[in-house]
């Protein structure tokens, strides 16, 4: 069975989400993660989809990811819908696979800092996840603006991307 799933990058900020979406994609979960997903949405095999539906109590990043309902729709009309949507999103997002830890921190070498960066992570995630101080990925991120040539992150993302980097 294929399983992927499109997160939304603020999720990422909200302790214990990171290490929860780790170990999804260590059971084979494919995941992508994008900047605004409208809807919250899981597809399998483009032949089932459950929908998670938000609590009025949730405020944003603040949701608790054990506090949900949702709504399973099988093949018909609405499926296909909601497959087209999702998939429109999942060729946007970053891809998870950038991320992953396997077990352990990932070296700090900067394919994994632009890796984290692509994903939408700040200086302080990026820290956490690789057990760095923010101080030392800010050295990295400058350190990697003058090798790439790079004046501005933005103009980093673009090189590192020219150069197969991320």
């Amino acid at each position: 069975m294929q399983y992927r799933i499109v997160y939304q990058r603020s999720l990422l900020r909200i302790p214990g989400v990171l290490e929860h979406i780790e170990t999804a994609f260590g059971l084979g979960e494919e995941a992508r993660l994008h900047a605004d997903v409208p809807i919250r949405v899981n597809i399998a095999d483009d032949a089932v989809a459950l929908v998670i539906l938000p609590h009025p109590q949730d405020e944003g990043e603040a949701m608790a990811l054990h506090n949900m309902d949702g709504l399973l729709v099988r093949s018909s009309p609405f499926l296909d819908v909601l497959v087209r949507i999702f998939d429109s999103y999942w060729t946007r997002a970053t891809p998870f696979s950038a991320l992953t830890r396997q077990g352990k921190a990932p070296a700090l070498d900067s394919k994994n800092i632009l890796s984290l960066l692509a994903a939408g992570m700040n200086d302080a995630a990026v820290a956490r996840t690789l057990g760095v101080s923010e101080r030392t990925v800010r050295r990295r991120i400058a350190n990697l603006e003058r090798k790439l040539g790079a004046n501005s992150r933005f103009t980093l993302g673009i090189e590192a991307s020219r150069q197969g980097l991320v």
